[in-house]
């Protein structure tokens, strides 16, 4: 999917829509000291079945991984974004630092990352 379709992403309530995909998303209170640091992983992604496709980074400094292929909430948890980064090192390396607010998507596993703003909705 282009960068011009990613540019449709959207926040609804606790999920998010880009394109034709949605992504249920779990509300983590970033402020709760239980869930500081946590981010919403694909466990398609944590078990190596699907490569890491798209990265979010939240407004409020929340992170997403994910495969790109699911929209079930069941395959989707939480671990510490040290965790995540840690377990794919030098494929995340250049998204360390990926703004506030932006996304980074790519096709597969040794392409490049394409980098725009994610918007959120109320």
């Amino acid at each position: 999917m282009g960068l011009g379709a990613r540019a449709k992403c959207r926040s609804r309530g606790t999920a998010a829509s880009c394109g034709n995909r949605h992504y249920p998303a779990l509300v983590i209170d970033s402020g709760s000291a239980s869930t500081a640091g946590l981010s919403l992983v694909s466990t398609f992604v944590l078990s190596g079945m699907e490569p890491l496709r798209l990265v979010i980074h939240h407004d409020d400094d929340t992170w997403d991984f994910l495969c790109g292929t699911t929209d079930v909430a069941r395959y989707l948890t939480t671990i510490h974004t040290d965790e995540v980064f840690a377990r794919f090192g030098t494929d995340l390396q250049p998204l360390r630092s990926l703004a506030l607010g932006h996304l980074a998507e790519r096709e597969g596993p040794g392409d490049e990352w394409r980098v725009e703003p994610y918007v959120e909705q109320d």
